[in-house]
């Protein structure tokens, strides 16, 4: 029996297979018994098993994990959701889409205003999101993304999702363990099938707050303490 209780989702989330700084394990462990988040996508840089080993230890919880990935297009990043293999970076954004729709994945905009990456909202979202056949065909836009700064990036970003008419997700962005659910999805249900069928209705609100000052210097300082050390965080 589905339950029609507001779901907390974080859709957005790093763990040490690519730029984050914990384990897999650790973030499952660490969202079940600090936070209240229900469902977590695990969507590390090019890399996909960090999604499978996090998966694997919620197995018997109350935590549902969706097997995600950030891919590196030539546009712009693009969170994948819902498939079972590694999509390559490097390719166009349509390619990109193309490749996770072809593994029954969701495909959505990341961050498509950020400044400090390679966007596609600066590559020309507005223009090759729209109509009834784009050239991107994305599923949705993450239209509040965590560690953005500034904060515009977001509201840009919802705009464009009203203007394309395509619906909303909102996630962490998080690299570390303090920031899990600063950035989340609403959503009425209980499984991630129900997550998909919100996102498909437009039935998904995104919600959340934004990294202090404090957590992007904690962040950054374990980045410089990777770069010195890459082996020191792995696990």
């Amino acid at each position: 029996m589905h339950t029609h209780q507001m779901q907390i989702a974080d859709l957005h989330v790093h763990t040490t297979i690519s730029d984050g700084h914990a384990s897999p394990e650790d973030v499952i462990a660490y969202t079940l018994a600090q936070t209240s988040v229900t469902m977590i996508a695990i969507t590390d840089h090019d890399q996909i098993q960090g999604a499978k080993r996090a998966a694997v230890a919620a197995e018997g919880t109350r935590l549902q994990v969706i097997i995600g990935e950030e891919i590196s297009s030539r546009d712009g990043h693009i969170l994948a959701y819902f498939i079972q293999d590694r999509i390559a970076p490097g390719y166009s954004t349509a390619d990109t889409i193309k490749a996770i729709h072809e593994q029954g994945g969701l495909a959505v905009a990341a961050h498509p205003y950020d400044w400090m990456v390679r966007s596609c909202g600066r590559a020309g979202l507005l223009r090759r999101a729209a109509g009834s056949q784009p050239e991107w065909a994305f599923d949705a836009i993450e239209s509040l993304n965590a560690s953005l700064r500034p904060r515009a990036a977001n509201t840009q970003a919802a705009a464009a999702a009203t203007v394309l008419g395509l619906p909303v997700i909102g996630g962490s962005d998080s690299h570390c363990l303090s920031t899990i659910g600063y950035g989340f999805t609403n959503f009425v249900g209980s499984t991630t099938d129900d997550l998909r069928a919100a996102i498909a209705a437009h039935r998904t609100v995104a919600a959340g707050h934004h990294w202090s000052w404090g957590d992007m210097a904690e962040a950054g300082a374990k980045l410089l303490q990777r770069s010195i050390n890459p082996w020191a965080v792995r696990a």
